[in-house]
Protein backbone atom coordinates (compact mmCIF):
# COMPACT_ATOMS: atom_id res chain seq x y z
CA UNK A 1 0.00 0.00 0.00
CA UNK A 2 3.17 2.59 0.51
CA UNK A 3 4.38 1.57 -2.70
CA UNK A 4 0.78 2.85 -4.24
CA UNK A 5 0.63 6.08 -1.28
CA UNK A 6 4.26 7.04 -2.92
CA UNK A 7 3.66 7.13 -6.81
CA UNK A 8 0.39 9.00 -5.59
CA UNK A 9 2.45 11.70 -4.49
CA UNK A 10 5.05 11.38 -7.40
CA UNK A 11 2.05 11.63 -9.56
CA UNK A 12 0.84 15.16 -7.59
CA UNK A 13 4.45 16.38 -7.46
CA UNK A 14 4.65 16.39 -11.38
CA UNK A 15 1.52 17.62 -12.12
CA UNK A 16 2.55 20.52 -9.83
CA UNK A 17 5.40 21.13 -11.62
CA UNK A 18 4.01 20.98 -15.37
CA UNK A 19 1.24 23.21 -13.80
CA UNK A 20 4.01 26.10 -12.18
CA UNK A 21 5.94 25.90 -15.54
CA UNK A 22 3.37 26.29 -18.18
CA UNK A 23 5.63 27.59 -20.89
CA UNK A 24 7.97 24.42 -20.69
CA UNK A 25 4.97 22.28 -20.45
CA UNK A 26 4.04 23.60 -24.01
CA UNK A 27 7.29 23.65 -25.36
CA UNK A 28 7.69 20.30 -24.20
CA UNK A 29 4.33 19.16 -25.88
CA UNK A 30 4.78 21.80 -29.40
CA UNK A 31 8.13 20.92 -30.34
CA UNK A 32 8.42 17.25 -31.07
CA UNK A 33 4.75 18.03 -32.82
CA UNK A 34 6.61 21.19 -34.68
CA UNK A 35 9.50 19.03 -35.75
CA UNK A 36 7.32 15.97 -36.68
CA UNK A 37 5.37 18.36 -39.28
CA UNK A 38 8.06 19.58 -40.64
CA UNK A 39 9.62 16.03 -41.53
CA UNK A 40 6.09 14.99 -43.07
CA UNK A 41 6.48 18.22 -45.05
CA UNK A 42 9.91 17.74 -46.33
CA UNK A 43 8.67 14.23 -47.12
CA UNK A 44 6.28 15.17 -49.01
CA UNK A 45 8.09 17.78 -51.20
CA UNK A 46 11.10 15.89 -51.55
CA UNK A 47 10.98 13.70 -55.33
CA UNK A 48 11.33 9.87 -54.99
CA UNK A 49 12.35 7.64 -58.03
CA UNK A 50 11.06 4.18 -57.97
CA UNK A 51 13.27 0.87 -58.85
CA UNK A 52 11.59 -1.58 -60.55
CA UNK A 53 15.06 -3.87 -61.30
CA UNK A 54 15.92 -3.77 -57.54
CA UNK A 55 18.28 -7.26 -56.61
CA UNK A 56 16.82 -9.63 -54.97
CA UNK A 57 18.98 -11.67 -52.43
CA UNK A 58 18.60 -15.44 -52.16
CA UNK A 59 18.14 -16.20 -48.29
CA UNK A 60 19.67 -18.94 -46.44
CA UNK A 61 19.47 -20.69 -43.24
CA UNK A 62 21.37 -18.43 -40.29
CA UNK A 63 22.04 -21.51 -37.82
CA UNK A 64 24.23 -22.96 -41.36
CA UNK A 65 26.29 -20.53 -42.71
CA UNK A 66 28.22 -20.54 -46.07
CA UNK A 67 31.82 -21.30 -46.27
CA UNK A 68 32.67 -18.22 -47.43
CA UNK A 69 31.86 -16.46 -44.45
CA UNK A 70 33.27 -19.09 -41.73
CA UNK A 71 36.61 -18.26 -43.45
CA UNK A 72 36.25 -14.93 -42.09
CA UNK A 73 35.05 -15.01 -39.03
CA UNK A 74 36.66 -14.44 -35.62
CA UNK A 75 35.98 -12.83 -32.21
CA UNK A 76 37.77 -9.07 -32.07
CA UNK A 77 37.67 -8.52 -28.52
CA UNK A 78 35.27 -9.90 -25.73
CA UNK A 79 35.91 -8.43 -21.73
CA UNK A 80 36.66 -11.44 -20.01
CA UNK A 81 35.80 -9.45 -16.22
CA UNK A 82 32.97 -12.24 -15.56
CA UNK A 83 33.90 -16.84 -15.87
CA UNK A 84 30.65 -16.49 -17.79
CA UNK A 85 31.37 -14.15 -20.88
CA UNK A 86 34.63 -15.72 -20.79
CA UNK A 87 33.54 -19.45 -20.57
CA UNK A 88 30.65 -18.31 -23.44
CA UNK A 89 33.64 -16.37 -25.65
CA UNK A 90 35.44 -19.96 -25.21
CA UNK A 91 32.43 -21.68 -26.63
CA UNK A 92 31.83 -19.75 -29.03
CA UNK A 93 35.92 -19.87 -30.63
CA UNK A 94 35.41 -23.65 -30.53
CA UNK A 95 32.53 -23.68 -32.15
CA UNK A 96 33.96 -21.47 -35.02
CA UNK A 97 36.99 -23.40 -35.09
CA UNK A 98 34.78 -26.64 -35.82
CA UNK A 99 32.37 -25.34 -38.24
CA UNK A 100 35.47 -23.67 -40.45
CA UNK A 101 37.08 -26.94 -40.13
CA UNK A 102 40.35 -25.91 -38.07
Amino acid sequence: MAIIRQFGLLVWKNYLQQKRQILVTLVEILLPLLFSGILIVLRQKVPFQDYPNATIYESFAVDILPKHFLRELQLGYVPSNSSVVRKVAEDVRASLSLASGG
